[in-house]
Protein backbone atom coordinates (compact mmCIF):
# COMPACT_ATOMS: atom_id res chain seq x y z
CA UNK A 1 0.00 0.00 0.00
CA UNK A 2 2.90 2.26 0.83
CA UNK A 3 4.69 1.42 -2.62
CA UNK A 4 1.37 2.61 -4.12
CA UNK A 5 1.30 5.99 -2.37
CA UNK A 6 4.71 6.80 -3.14
CA UNK A 7 3.74 5.88 -6.92
CA UNK A 8 0.67 8.24 -6.50
CA UNK A 9 2.37 11.03 -5.33
CA UNK A 10 5.12 10.68 -7.52
CA UNK A 11 3.02 10.78 -10.93
CA UNK A 12 1.03 13.82 -9.53
CA UNK A 13 3.56 16.01 -8.54
CA UNK A 14 4.96 15.17 -12.08
CA UNK A 15 1.85 16.89 -13.58
CA UNK A 16 0.64 19.94 -10.95
CA UNK A 17 -1.79 21.70 -13.65
CA UNK A 18 -3.77 17.89 -13.66
CA UNK A 19 -2.86 17.18 -9.51
CA UNK A 20 -4.68 20.96 -9.90
CA UNK A 21 -7.78 20.19 -11.61
CA UNK A 22 -8.30 16.68 -9.91
CA UNK A 23 -8.28 18.66 -6.40
CA UNK A 24 -10.10 21.41 -7.04
CA UNK A 25 -12.98 18.78 -9.13
CA UNK A 26 -12.63 16.62 -5.61
CA UNK A 27 -13.38 20.06 -3.55
CA UNK A 28 -16.27 21.28 -5.39
CA UNK A 29 -17.63 17.77 -5.57
CA UNK A 30 -17.70 17.52 -1.67
CA UNK A 31 -18.77 21.06 -1.10
CA UNK A 32 -21.99 21.01 -3.34
CA UNK A 33 -22.93 17.59 -1.67
CA UNK A 34 -22.35 19.06 1.66
CA UNK A 35 -24.42 22.29 0.94
CA UNK A 36 -27.32 19.83 -0.62
CA UNK A 37 -27.21 17.84 2.60
CA UNK A 38 -27.13 20.38 4.85
CA UNK A 39 -30.23 22.43 3.25
CA UNK A 40 -32.17 18.95 2.48
CA UNK A 41 -31.58 18.18 6.22
CA UNK A 42 -32.67 21.45 7.27
CA UNK A 43 -35.68 21.24 5.11
CA UNK A 44 -36.99 17.91 5.14
CA UNK A 45 -35.23 15.69 7.86
CA UNK A 46 -35.44 17.99 11.00
CA UNK A 47 -38.71 17.76 12.55
CA UNK A 48 -40.75 21.25 12.80
CA UNK A 49 -39.78 23.51 15.82
CA UNK A 50 -43.41 22.76 17.26
CA UNK A 51 -45.07 20.80 20.15
CA UNK A 52 -46.58 17.97 18.58
CA UNK A 53 -45.52 18.38 14.94
CA UNK A 54 -47.00 15.14 13.77
CA UNK A 55 -50.51 16.65 14.74
CA UNK A 56 -50.38 19.78 12.65
CA UNK A 57 -52.27 19.41 9.44
CA UNK A 58 -53.14 22.08 6.16
CA UNK A 59 -56.30 22.62 5.53
CA UNK A 60 -57.43 23.37 1.72
CA UNK A 61 -60.31 23.44 -0.19
CA UNK A 62 -60.63 22.11 -3.74
CA UNK A 63 -62.16 23.01 -7.00
CA UNK A 64 -61.40 19.96 -9.52
CA UNK A 65 -64.12 21.56 -11.85
CA UNK A 66 -61.66 23.97 -12.67
CA UNK A 67 -58.41 21.69 -11.78
CA UNK A 68 -57.33 23.62 -8.84
CA UNK A 69 -56.07 21.27 -6.27
CA UNK A 70 -55.26 23.31 -3.30
CA UNK A 71 -56.95 26.47 -3.10
CA UNK A 72 -56.63 28.82 -0.30
CA UNK A 73 -59.22 29.04 2.27
CA UNK A 74 -61.87 32.10 1.95
CA UNK A 75 -62.63 33.52 5.64
CA UNK A 76 -65.97 32.18 5.76
CA UNK A 77 -64.89 28.82 5.35
CA UNK A 78 -62.44 28.91 7.97
CA UNK A 79 -65.06 30.31 10.46
CA UNK A 80 -67.25 27.11 9.47
CA UNK A 81 -65.15 24.63 10.03
CA UNK A 82 -63.82 26.55 13.40
CA UNK A 83 -67.27 26.85 14.45
CA UNK A 84 -68.51 23.11 13.77
CA UNK A 85 -65.57 20.88 13.44
CA UNK A 86 -65.53 18.00 15.82
CA UNK A 87 -62.71 16.05 15.22
CA UNK A 88 -59.99 18.79 15.04
CA UNK A 89 -58.79 20.39 18.47
CA UNK A 90 -58.30 23.72 17.04
CA UNK A 91 -57.81 25.37 13.72
CA UNK A 92 -56.28 28.69 12.50
CA UNK A 93 -55.74 30.78 9.71
CA UNK A 94 -53.16 32.48 8.29
CA UNK A 95 -52.51 34.63 4.76
CA UNK A 96 -49.27 35.55 2.97
CA UNK A 97 -49.35 39.35 2.07
CA UNK A 98 -46.81 42.36 1.29
CA UNK A 99 -46.47 45.47 2.32
CA UNK A 100 -44.75 48.30 1.92
CA UNK A 101 -43.33 49.34 5.21
CA UNK A 102 -42.65 53.68 5.93
CA UNK A 103 -40.32 54.26 8.51
CA UNK A 104 -37.09 56.00 8.39
CA UNK A 105 -35.41 56.90 5.47
CA UNK A 106 -36.35 54.38 2.66
CA UNK A 107 -39.29 52.59 2.29
CA UNK A 108 -38.84 49.30 1.97
CA UNK A 109 -40.94 46.10 1.52
CA UNK A 110 -41.99 43.37 3.59
CA UNK A 111 -43.62 40.06 3.68
CA UNK A 112 -45.86 39.17 6.22
CA UNK A 113 -48.54 36.98 7.36
CA UNK A 114 -52.02 38.23 8.61
CA UNK A 115 -52.57 34.39 11.06
CA UNK A 116 -55.83 34.36 13.49
CA UNK A 117 -55.23 34.66 17.23
CA UNK A 118 -55.45 30.60 17.51
CA UNK A 119 -52.23 30.90 15.14
CA UNK A 120 -49.45 30.65 18.05
CA UNK A 121 -51.78 28.10 20.70
CA UNK A 122 -52.06 25.61 17.45
CA UNK A 123 -48.56 25.90 16.93
CA UNK A 124 -47.05 25.58 20.64
CA UNK A 125 -45.18 28.62 19.76
CA UNK A 126 -45.50 31.28 22.50
CA UNK A 127 -44.01 34.76 22.19
CA UNK A 128 -40.34 35.55 22.65
CA UNK A 129 -41.55 39.01 24.29
CA UNK A 130 -44.69 40.75 25.24
CA UNK A 131 -47.86 38.86 24.41
CA UNK A 132 -49.94 36.68 21.19
CA UNK A 133 -52.65 37.57 19.61
CA UNK A 134 -55.89 37.23 22.38
CA UNK A 135 -59.31 35.81 20.78
CA UNK A 136 -60.43 39.21 21.62
CA UNK A 137 -58.00 40.87 18.80
CA UNK A 138 -59.97 39.32 15.96
CA UNK A 139 -62.82 41.86 16.18
CA UNK A 140 -63.39 44.35 13.88
CA UNK A 141 -61.28 47.62 14.84
CA UNK A 142 -57.88 45.76 15.59
CA UNK A 143 -56.63 45.28 12.64
CA UNK A 144 -53.34 47.27 12.80
CA UNK A 145 -52.16 44.74 15.87
CA UNK A 146 -48.36 43.61 15.01
CA UNK A 147 -46.19 40.70 16.01
CA UNK A 148 -42.97 40.97 15.00
CA UNK A 149 -40.45 38.42 14.27
CA UNK A 150 -37.28 38.42 15.50
CA UNK A 151 -35.43 38.86 12.74
CA UNK A 152 -37.14 42.28 11.63
CA UNK A 153 -36.76 43.13 15.56
CA UNK A 154 -33.27 42.82 15.92
CA UNK A 155 -32.27 44.16 12.30
CA UNK A 156 -34.49 46.88 11.60
CA UNK A 157 -35.72 48.10 15.27
CA UNK A 158 -32.01 47.33 17.07
CA UNK A 159 -33.56 44.91 19.08
CA UNK A 160 -35.37 47.67 21.52
CA UNK A 161 -37.31 46.21 24.18
CA UNK A 162 -40.17 48.97 24.07
CA UNK A 163 -41.39 48.44 20.42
Amino acid sequence: MWRDLREAVRSLSAQPGFTAVVVLTLALGVGVNTAIFSALHGILLTPLDYGDPERLVVLWESNRGLGLEQEPTSAATYIDWRERSTTLESIAAYRYRGYTFTSGDEPIRITSVEVSPALFRVLGAPAYMGRAFADDDEQPGNERLVILSYAAWSSRFGADPSI
